[in-house]
């Protein structure tokens, strides 16, 4: 179980992972068989070809993102909060993540909690 000082690290290596486009940074906090849900009630991808592919689109505009508040670490799991901005769409959503993390500290599942209502043009 990573320590909470370790879960944050993961986390705002994430967030800047993110800001600077850098697919494999993002990849490497991962594990093998990792799952992503964004957003929750999606069909879940697995492994690290479907998150390449997952995020590889994402990175295909520039994004802004900024963690608000604290993480909160619980035996395995993170939450946080965070909005993203995307300048090219004028958009802006509203976000919290929970992470869960293996014994060596590499994000297992990641599920993203926002939805329509959490939008906002900018």
């Amino acid at each position: 179980m990573p320590n909470p000082t370790d879960a944050v690290a993961t986390i705002d290596a994430y967030l800047s992972a993110l800001a600077s486009r850098d697919l494999d940074a993002i990849l490497a906090l991962y594990a093998e068989d990792a799952t992503v849900e964004d957003p929750v009630g999606t069909e879940p991808i697995q492994g690290h070809p479907a998150l390449r592919a997952f995020y590889t689109r994402a990175l295909g505009m520039t994004l802004q993102p900024e963690r608000h508040g604290s993480v909160k670490v619980a035996g395995h799991e993170a939450a946080f909060h965070f909005t993203l901005t995307m300048p090219e769409l004028a958009r802006r959503i509203d976000i919290i993540e929970v992470m869960r993390f293996d014994d060596a500290g590499k994000v297992t599942s990641m599920r993203a909690f926002w939805g329509r209502g959490n939008m906002e043009r900018l």
